[in-house]
């Protein structure tokens, strides 16, 4: 008994004199991982300092590339277009019904009217009398109107110019690009442009004489 008792003190001498740090080294370690996650805290960290730096890198790529695409990558920045009054109208070379290949250029000296139409329009019924009148009444002033189809098929376009009275050219203007380039929210819309080329008056919706008269004074035709 003697020497049980003995043992016994020993060993309780021996789990007094372990070190702490001994002791603590084991419970740190089971509590230095979160057992909620397998990812460590530092890498948590390392990964929330790097973000910042990530995301400007991403942001400027972003804008050089905007940059790069709007000035073309190269050379100097090209002006949009766009139709805009008092301004040069948008030059188009577009083909016509009849075969025809019509740049505005060619009539450069002379007024115009550029008319964005369609046959599916019903307004544009009104259009093509007034203007058909309109070129008979200033014809000797030396007035060219040109009709510019839009999302519409051929054989619907010339049966329709030729319902109402159509005398001027007609064109198709494939992928819009004309559309586009005046800007057009509607039909019908039509651009009187005098002999400079200059874009000097927009007229949305249907045509008459009294609207038809006001803008052609203002390139340069008096009623």
């Amino acid at each position: 008994m003697r020497h049980d008792l003995l043992a016994r003190l020993q060993g309780t001498s021996s789990a007094a004199s372990e070190p702490p740090t001994s002791r603590s080294r084991r419970v740190g370690l089971q509590s230095h991982v979160s057992p909620e996650t397998d990812e460590p805290e530092g890498l948590k960290l390392e990964w929330q300092r790097r973000l910042p730096i990530a995301l400007s890198v991403i942001i400027g790529a972003v804008v050089l590339v905007v940059a790069l695409v709007d000035f073309g990558g190269a050379g100097p920045r090209r002006p949009p277009r766009t139709a805009q009054t008092g301004l040069m109208a948008p030059a188009f070379s577009l083909g016509s019904l009849d075969g025809k290949s019509v740049e505005l250029g060619d009539y450069a000296g002379s007024p115009v009217i550029v008319n964005f139409w369609a046959s599916w329009c019903l307004p544009c019924t009104e259009d093509f009398p007034e203007l058909a009148a309109t070129l008979d009444r200033y014809e000797s002033s030396g007035l060219e109107v040109l009709g510019i189809v839009h999302n519409d098929e051929e054989r619907f376009a010339r049966d329709f110019g030729a319902e109402n009275g159509a005398t001027w050219p007609l064109l198709m203007d494939p992928g819009n690009t004309t559309w586009e380039a005046y800007s057009v929210i509607g039909l019908p819309t039509s651009y009187f442009i005098d002999s400079a080329g200059l874009l000097q008056a927009v007229a949305f919706g249907p045509l008459d004489e009294t609207a038809i008269n006001e803008h052609l004074s203002a390139v340069g035709i008096e009623a």
